[in-house]
């Protein structure tokens, strides 16, 4: 079951600027009240977190060359950056800095184009105040933060005239990306009911789809697809995988690790209901629309904890992430 947390915050602005362990770090971010009825009744909400960014520069002399956005749903800052998740060190020997964004919501799936117009604006306001170029753009994020990092993607090929900050290449760790797969899994795992993480998440999800792609994907099959980044059952010769068309020419690296036997063991998941079914058919739709730099980085057995899910930014070799990341400014 999912569990309303209470709020008393008020409307702030904090802007702050602090040196730490060889790095910058810049915070703008707007507090934002009130709670979102993400389920079927009211106490199935959450909080809302904070609208704005961080950004992470080196403290000594470096030419940065541009950016890595992280998508992410809340505050984030030195002080609480999953150990799994610190790419930092390895951005800097790139030439890179790093903006974590964050649009207020906690779990926004971008249904609306306000909330990646707010995306934008965050990304030019942070380089325009740390004269950063953005003749380098990379984007990233782990579940609904990779989806996040897609749909913008595909938002800025679509309509360049309103955000021209189409990335250099995306990464995307473990992030659901066909809807109509994404609610049947869930709406499966609400009916199972073996675990309260799954059941809860099934209630939610499924209900939040429903109310912004109005219906359920047999009721609505077309706001499924135009709403999704990758959608499998669009797999045919005009409109393979939906909108994966608009990944044709943008290098692509998705991470996962599919141990069946742990979702099947602890949640009663089988492939259907994991993730790694939506990055398998992204990759194979990309490599089908000629795509040559599309990846599926398959781990197994490298999260840091075997007894803990594989939906964990632990599986990626951050060192490894950035080189490939930084291999597309060297090519400029």
């Amino acid at each position: 079951m999912i569990i309303r947390f209470s709020s008393s915050l008020l409307f702030i602005f904090l802007i702050t600027s602090s040196i730490c362990f060889a790095q910058q770090q810049y915070t703008e971010y707007q507090e934002l009240e009130g709670s979102i009825q993400i389920g079927p009744t009211e106490e199935i909400a959450l909080d809302k977190t904070a609208r704005g960014y961080t950004l992470l520069l080196p403290d000594y002399e470096k030419e940065i060359r541009g950016l890595i956005v992280v998508f992410e749903g809340r505050r984030i800052t030195l002080s609480n950056i999953p150990e799994d998740m610190i790419i930092h060190p390895h951005a800097f020997r790139r030439g890179l800095g790093v903006l974590y964004v964050s649009t207020g919501n906690p779990v926004n799936f971008f249904f609306e184009e306000e909330s990646m117009i707010t995306v934008k604006n965050l990304i030019k306001v942070a380089s325009e105040k740390h004269n950063i170029p953005l003749d380098s753009l990379f984007y990233t994020g782990m579940s609904i933060g990779g989806t996040q990092a897609l749909k913008f993607t595909i938002f800025c090929k679509k309509k360049p005239k309103k955000c021209d900050l189409a990335p250099d290449a995306v990464a995307l760790v473990d992030s659901p990306l066909d809807m109509k797969r994404f609610w049947h899994a869930t709406e499966r795992a609400e009916k199972v009911d073996f675990h309260p993480i799954g059941a809860g998440e099934g209630v939610w999800v499924s209900y939040w789809l429903e109310k912004n792609l109005e219906g359920t994907p047999h009721e609505n099959p077309q706001a499924y697809m135009e709403y999704s980044p990758y959608t499998y059952t669009a797999e045919n010769t005009e409109n393979i995988g939906g909108n994966a068309k608009f990944l044709a020419d943008v290098p692509i690296r998705a991470y996962h690790e599919p141990d069946a036997n742990w979702w099947i063991k602890n949640r009663r998941y089988g492939y259907y209901s994991m993730n790694s079914i939506d990055l398998a058919g992204l990759i194979n739709a990309l490599k089908i629309l000629g795509n040559e730099d599309a990846q599926l980085v398959t781990t197994h057995n490298q999260r840091n904890n075997l007894d803990e899910s594989p939906h964990t930014w632990s599986i990626v070799n951050n060192a490894k992430l950035l080189k490939w990341f930084a291999s597309y400014t060297d090519k400029k």
